[in-house]
């Protein structure tokens, strides 16, 4: 009877840790898609003088970088929306 008591003990802090992992993973997430949206916001206030100083960059290199952030951001909030689903599975499972 100890060992099933031991087991089950040892269950429960593992979906715990599962819990806080993917709570955890999805702050890093959003603060990278935070970052990402930042450096093309930057990108963009500084591309007009960057063209001054290199002619050559694309013209649609805004349309890039724009696509980029847009595209990361998504990415993050599909990936977030999946991890919250694994988060409330994990927290309804008997223990």
């Amino acid at each position: 009877m100890p060992r099933k008591i031991a087991a089950a003990s040892a269950v429960k802090p593992n979906f715990e840790f599962k819990i806080q992992q993917l709570r955890l993973d999805k702050i890093i997430y959003s603060l990278e898609a935070i970052l990402v949206i930042l450096v093309v916001f930057m990108a963009l206030m500084f591309y007009p003088v960057l063209y001054q100083f290199l002619p050559n960059i694309p013209a649609n290199l805004p349309l890039v970088l724009l696509a980029v952030g847009v595209g990361f951001s998504f990415y993050v909030l599909i990936g977030n929306i999946f991890r919250l689903f694994k988060i409330s599975k994990l927290e309804k499972e008997p223990i």
